[in-house]
């Protein structure tokens, strides 16, 4: 990961789930891991996170979507397989793989470590990356969505934790804190758990009780 690239984290002193520029990353010390030097893009408030390393393989793509093609780089896990006529999302768009080229040639399927390019067709829907705020954890989500779909603020939307209330969005151009965006536009969505899922969960506890 370039340190160019924001990510999203707690900020301990907003309170809230923001997005932070990567300052620096390095090995951690006596343990597994990177240690990320963060700082709060909102408030510049500067920490240290451990985050797990990933073994994750770099490939390149070609997308193509009605007679346009779009070059782009995606991430495979180690032991990933990329077959062709499978669904794979690329960048944050679903297409199905119609071809695969490694340094042997053109394959029907080879493993991610063999990869150089993917081909494939779009399949025209969306992935929507979600972050939902729980207390002092931040989950992370993504959602399909057709291109002209709207997300707007105070829209629920279902995790396997209960429903979360959209707060902000943003897009390609701005952070949309009233009204709402569609899905082409938006880079991530920001969502907290709702409090009934804790009221209930306390009710259900102590009737249990």
């Amino acid at each position: 990961m370039s340190s160019k690239e924001d990510l999203d984290a707690e900020c301990t002193v907003c309170g809230e789930v923001t997005e932070h520029s990567i300052v620096h990353i390095q090995k951690g010390i006596g343990r597994e891991g990177l240690e990320y030097t963060l700082r709060c893009n909102s408030c510049g408030h500067v920490q240290k996170k451990m985050m797990e390393e990933e073994k994750l393989i770099e490939a390149g793509y070609v997308l193509s979507d009605e007679g346009v093609s779009t070059k782009g780089r995606t991430k495979l896990f180690a032991d990933e397989v990329v077959t062709t006529g499978e669904e794979i999302y690329l960048g944050d768009r679903r297409g199905i793989v119609t071809a695969v080229d490694t340094r042997e040639g053109r394959r029907r399927s080879a493993k991610a470590d063999e990869v150089v390019t993917i081909w494939a067709k779009s399949l025209g829907r969306k992935l929507v990356r979600v972050s939902v705020n729980s207390g002092s954890k931040t989950l992370s989500m993504k959602v399909e969505a057709e291109p002209e779909e709207e997300f707007s603020i105070g829209d629920i939307i279902g995790t396997d934790k209960g429903d979360a209330v959209i707060t902000k969005i943003k897009t390609e151009s701005r952070m949309v804190e009233r009204g709402g965006a569609e899905a082409r536009d938006i880079v991530r969505v920001y969502a907290k758990m709702m409090r009934e899922n804790f009221d209930r969960k306390s009710k259900l506890l102590w009737s249990n009780g």
